[in-house]
């Protein structure tokens, strides 16, 4: 959002009742998105969109750390959600924990400003009105040769996949979603949450991981303009999404956008805060051993982090080698390791070239240990 389109704070919040009539007459209940970006030791900073126009809205205060509660998304779409004497209705929210205590008091009076600040903007700026229709900036990236990459969870892997020839390798360079503490970096990152693009944005290039759920051209864009050099696809696209995604795009950019793709890997099922290693007091385990959990269903590798947070995965391995060769216009083909040895690593990467390059003929589906996830069909 550019300084132009920043609308500042106004001490009236009573609103002439006849153009509030007319608004509610046209529009009846208008969608409010809100974008929330709120870290400790920093302003409140949320960009709202409603009635066709943007609105920024910063607050005076500075956010301190939670000590025990941190404010939570539900807590901002509870304070929100109170817009029954205005003509909005909340759409969408995001926002991404990050330690930061946000009072209730300070969460309203930002609803009460952003609100009045879009009737504003509707109601007596010609001049935003008409820059709001103007046709957008166009943003494309030139076709290259598929490629591989790879990200991995353990030195062993990392050295696995120097060794046969991985040019880019997501390791150390690794900004989760849920991850609260950024630290500074050198070099390209792969990020998985709008805090760690908000924080590096300016001083790393980056790709975007699948946690972003990117599923249409829209999100590619906005991602783009943000910064990104790739976008990572959601898991949940299956084939002829990902041909529309990509058929779209092109449509509105005469031209390709950069995109990157998990081909194989076990998918996360859950992320948890939760570990259950300590609660069984046998904290720090998990630098040793690995474990997992076994139900009626199938067996589940758990994946520990840093941070003593986990994520669950998925009981098979995600499997698209077969499909590489007919993957159009995908950049970067990722093979991402979580609890693979060195052999295994290996293995599957030779596997992956013979695909790109066409060497390998048979297939390496393996009905058993593998899925295609949605690949092949779509979600109901």
């Amino acid at each position: 959002m550019s300084k132009g389109d920043v609308v500042y704070k106004t001490k009236d919040y009573f609103y002439n009742k006849e153009l509030e009539a007319s608004l509610e007459k046209e529009f009846k209940r208008f969608n409010l998105d809100i974008r929330v970006y709120a870290y400790p030791g920093s302003k409140l900073v949320i960009e709202a969109e409603g009635l066709g126009c943007n609105y920024s809205y910063e607050s005076e205060e500075i956010l301190g750390e939670a000590i025990n509660n941190p404010t939570t998304k539900d807590q901002v779409i509870k304070q929100f959600s109170r817009l029954n004497d205005t003509i909005f209705e909340l759409h969408q929210v995001d926002y991404e924990e990050c330690n930061a205590f946000i009072p209730a008091k300070l969460l309203n009076a930002a609803r009460r400003d952003i609100v009045l600040g879009l009737y504003d903007l509707k109601l007596n700026s010609q001049q935003k009105r008409t820059k709001a229709v103007e046709a957008k900036e166009k943003i494309s990236f030139a076709p290259v040769q598929p490629y591989l990459t790879a990200s991995v969870t353990t030195k062993e892997q990392y050295d696995a996949c120097v060794s046969c020839g991985i040019k880019e390798i997501y390791y150390e360079n690794v900004v989760r979603r849920n991850q609260n503490d950024y630290k500074e970096q050198e070099g390209q990152l792969l990020i998985g949450g709008y805090g760690g693009i908000h924080h590096y944005r300016e001083t790393n290039p980056f790709v975007t991981d699948y946690s972003l759920n990117v599923i249409n051209a829209t999100s590619c864009y906005e991602l783009y303009k943000l910064g990104a050099k790739r976008v990572t696809l959601s898991y949940e696209l299956n084939k002829s999404q990902i041909e529309d995604l990509m058929n779209a795009y092109v449509e509105e950019n005469d031209g390709y956008p950069a995109l990157e793709m998990v081909v194989y890997g076990r998918a996360p099922l859950m992320f948890t805060k939760y570990c259950p290693m300590k609660k069984m007091n046998q904290c720090r385990i998990c630098k040793t051993k690995s474990y997992e959990l076994k139900d009626e269903h199938g067996t589940f590798p758990i994946l520990s982090h840093e941070d003593c947070t986990s994520t669950l995965l998925n009981g098979k391995t995600l499997n698209l080698l077969d499909e590489l060769p007919n993957l159009k216009g995908i950049e970067a083909l990722r093979l991402n390791f979580t609890i693979e040895s060195k052999d295994q690593v290996v293995e599957v990467i030779h596997r992956a070239l013979g695909k790109l390059n066409g060497s390998m003929k048979n297939a390496v589906f393996n009905q058993e240990t593998d899925t295609r996830g949605h690949f092949n069909k779509e979600i109901v």
